[in-house]
Order: structure tokens, then C-alpha cells, then sequence
């Protein structure tokens, strides 16, 4: 089960049902690190 993030739109109200290898194939993840991240924030200015 999936949240849509734009609200409750649809015929099943912003929730969608996909199976675990759909998003397996069909989604990136991306891992950094915590002071990598703060570090970058730093340096754009946020």
C-alpha cells in the first residue's frame, strides 16, 4: 500500500497498491550520510 502525497484523489483516495517487486524494479534509493548532508546544507546557505 503506497500514500499518494498529493492528497486523497482517485477512485481509491490517494492510496495505491503496488506489489513489493514493482517497487523493488521502480525505485532509487539514495543513502548519505548524516554530516555529509549537514555539510551541503552549510555550503548552499540553508
Amino acid at each position: 500500500m503506497v500514500k499518494n502525497l498529493w492528497g486523497k484523489t482517485g477512485d481509491y483516495q490517494g492510496i495505491w497498491y503496488m506489489s513489493m517487486a514493482y517497487i523493488a524494479l521502480n525505485t532509487t534509493y539514495i543513502f548519505l550520510n548524516k554530516a555529509a548532508v549537514k555539510d551541503i546544507c552549510k555550503k548552499l546557505g540553508f
